[in-house]
């Protein structure tokens, strides 16, 4: 049942409160004198779904640094991600006749190439899964480049 006033407007909320957990842990080094590793990582966040969009994320992943030997400073990344809404949200949504589904996932995949001193590379690609949680909307594919100067 949605929170409104006899009159139809939305009941506000004061304050909100939410928690994050990150745990990253080197799962495998290759030796001392290598870069070679493979980490992992978990995120978790929980929101008050009373006044935030997504009631909960949780995300996780592996990066594979050194992942060629010639290239020591590289990483490989794979990664998934998911964000559900709220029950407030989808409640409000469907009682609007806006359809929703509950939640987005994305999966990604990317790598890190340090080009010289001075330029790093980042070529990176994800596929979404109901994008926006519009099950109107079809996947999508998105690609990306992100790149460091460093001086």
């Amino acid at each position: 049942m949605s929170e409104q006033q006899p009159n139809g407007r939305p009941v506000r909320h004061s304050g909100s409160g939410g928690l994050y957990l990150l745990a990253d842990e080197t799962l495998l080094r290759c030796c001392d004198s290598s870069a070679r590793q493979i980490n992992a990582f978990g995120q978790f966040g929980l929101g008050d779904s009373r006044v935030n969009r997504f009631g909960w994320y949780l995300g996780g992943g592996l990066v594979f640094s050194g992942f060629f030997p010639a290239l020591e400073n590289d990483e490989l990344g794979l990664a998934v991600a998911i964000a559900r809404n709220g029950s407030h949200f989808i409640e409000q949504q469907h009682q609007n006749g806006v359809p929703v589904t509950g939640t987005e996932t994305t999966l990604e995949l990317t790598y890190l190439l340090q080009a010289g001193k001075h330029l790093a590379l980042q070529p990176d690609l994800q596929y979404v899964i109901q994008p926006g949680t519009d099950p109107t909307r079809k996947n999508a594919l998105v690609v990306g480049l992100r790149f460091e100067l460093a001086y």
